[in-house]
């Protein structure tokens, strides 16, 4: 549930739906540091203030989860990887996300690891991965996903993305309108700004300075609306070098 919120940009209900699961939780320990985890990256997500309590991190002493908590530790290298994304680290960004695969997959849990494989894709639009491996990965995930289309909409707008940095622009168009369909479906406002963002690149390389600035400057008011200040201030100065 506090995916599904998080997927449509209600922050305040994902706080709450943790909030609850550890009201239920009756004090177990691997349930107790999972709620920890979801806060501080429900946090890193929206933009929003640290929570209050133990901050998280790999090595972090005492506080860590148990060795053998897999669940807890998938959701803390999730954790760590977008805090190593925010620095710029993306190697280490991909390296904590294939340790959170490890972990999910130890748990035998599919629902967790194609989140994360997902999240591995995305990372592929930063990292050295060669066009033609970063698209094949796209290719594989598109096919794994095909009745997920919440997980759907990050792969095909990362292989939007390659698509047009191989000149193959109309497919990327084409994915980028698939995309808007499913996110107008399943009412996932983030996957409709994310499209918005991924048209403005897609536009920019090709040439449609104007057409790039409609979608950055859309991007940019719907993000300031979910409180993602930072974002939103990114790409207004998109939206300023498009004009």
């Amino acid at each position: 549930i506090t995916d599904a919120y998080a997927a449509l940009g209600r922050w305040d209900s994902a706080r709450r739906a943790v909030a609850e699961a550890e009201r239920r939780s009756g004090g177990d320990a691997p349930t107790r540091d999972t709620c920890a985890i979801l806060r501080q990256l429900i946090a890193l997500r929206s933009g929003g203030p640290e929570p209050a309590g133990t901050a998280y991190a790999p090595g972090a002493g005492p506080a860590v989860p148990g060795p053998a908590d897999d669940l807890s530790w998938c959701r803390l290298h999730q954790l760590s990887s977008l805090r190593s994304f925010a620095e710029g680290r993306i190697g280490a960004a991909e390296g904590s996300m294939r340790d959170a695969l490890s972990r999910a997959r130890g748990l035998g849990d599919t629902y967790e690891g194609n989140r994360i494989l997902a999240s591995i894709c995305e990372l592929t639009q930063w990292s050295p991965t060669p066009l033609t491996q970063a698209i094949a990965l796209c290719e594989e995930l598109v096919r794994r996903f095909d009745g997920d289309r919440s997980l759907l909409v990050p792969v095909l707008l990362t292989r939007a993305r390659h698509l047009a940095l191989s000149d193959r622009v109309d497919a990327a168009r084409e994915d980028i309108a698939l995309v808007r369909v499913h996110c107008d479906d399943l009412a996932l406002a983030l996957g409709t700004l994310a499209a918005d963002q991924t048209a403005g690149f897609v536009e920019s390389l090709a040439g449609a300075h104007a057409t790039a600035a409609g979608h950055y400057a859309a991007a940019a008011d719907g993000l300031a609306a979910l409180g993602q200040t930072r974002t939103a201030a990114t790409l207004r100065l998109y939206t300023a070098r498009e004009r």
